[in-house]
């Protein structure tokens, strides 16, 4: 196993690791432990390039240690990213990540795209460092639903629009969209939802006395809220027009990334449509896999949870206040906290 420092500004510490035996080639990157050590994902992903692979590692990083922050977590912002096809993923190969994740240290990690409940029980075996296994936090995508729903609300309340008057969007119904779907069902006026996995789509609707919303079109419906929980940077210049002109008020979503760009923001903002930064608005997995490490008790991370709706206020306050995009309100707030500006 062979691992070289990549000295990167602004960041701890970027490792390289490439192991022959286990096929393993993959990058762990600690941002900032400023507040506590590091905490993010494991990625698994068949990169074109090293240096997509590179970016990739360093941008979710930096997010982590940013959402740690809002999120009020005694914790930094790390990640780490596999390069390799799911076919490629062997236990071996698993196994050497966790030994690769002990050299390093300062780290906890566990599932993330690409890598399994099962794959993470797997490299719990060999490392004390991986986190979010079945029988300790459980599902993530619950408690990430919630703070999503209360950061919804927060939206909501701030422009004084009650959620039973309002029409909500969902696009994809997976863990947290699923379980987000159901929480709010019964609160709206009308529930729409999106998925391009039709029959899991209709299934939910059924089940929920939602209509459907064409995923090709879906920008034609009319809605209040949209509710972003599967792809990322879904809110570019196209669609930010569309979101207005279907009369959207509110994006409050699950889904990373959401802004293609960061001066979407400011668009959004000259639109009037409140967006909820979505590193804080779905701050509820980190949440959760916490406890493995901090042992609060459930109470304590549900309120944790639940506080998500104030932070977005305190957001929405600031950005109001202060004449300033929320993303980029939420960036300086999270910095004050990393840096203690205040």
């Amino acid at each position: 196993m062979r691992l070289k420092d990549l000295k990167i500004p602004g960041y701890e510490r970027v490792v390289k690791c490439e192991d022959e035996s286990s096929g393993l080639n993959a990058i762990i990157a600690i941002h900032n432990t400023n507040l506590g050590p590091a905490i993010g994902g494991c990625r698994v992903w068949n990169y074109k390039t090293e240096e997509d692979m590179l970016n990739d590692v360093l941008r979710l990083s930096k997010a982590m240690t940013y959402k740690c922050a809002m999120a009020g977590l005694p914790f930094g912002g790390g990640k780490c990213v596999i390069k390799a096809k799911q076919k490629e993923k062997t236990k071996k190969l698993l196994e050497a990540m966790a030994e690769f994740v002990n050299k390093v240290g300062q780290i906890y990690t566990g599932e993330d795209v690409g890598l399994t409940m099962d794959d993470v029980e797997i490299m719990r075996q060999k490392s004390k460092y991986i986190v979010g296994v079945k029988d300790k936090s459980g599902d993530p995508s619950v408690l990430t639903s919630i703070g999503v729903y209360y950061g919804m609300k927060a939206c909501l309340d701030f422009i004084g629009l009650p959620m039973e008057k309002t029409k909500i969007l969902i696009q994809g119904v997976g863990n947290t969209g699923g379980n987000l779907a159901k929480r709010i069902a019964q609160e709206c006026k009308e529930l729409l939802l999106c998925d391009l996995k039709e029959e899991k789509m209709n299934d939910a609707a059924k089940n929920l006395k939602a209509k459907t919303c064409d995923p090709k079109n879906i920008f034609e419906c009319k809605f209040d809220v949209f509710s972003p929980c599967a792809l990322g940077k879904v809110i570019n210049k196209k669609s930010v027009k569309k979101l207005y002109n279907v009369g959207c008020k509110v994006i409050a979503g699950s889904a990373n990334n959401q802004l293609s760009i960061d001066i979407i923001g400011y668009i959004l903002k000259n639109y009037g449509i409140i967006y909820a930064p979505d590193y804080v608005i779905n701050a509820g997995g980190v949440i959760s896999v916490s406890r493995e490490i901090t042992n609060e008790s459930d109470e304590k991370i549900l309120e944790r949870v639940k506080n998500i709706g104030n932070t977005i206020t305190e957001i929405l306050e600031r950005s109001k206040k202060e004449n300033l995009p929320t993303n980029v309100i939420a960036n300086i707030i999270a910095e004050e906290r990393i840096y203690d500006k205040n």
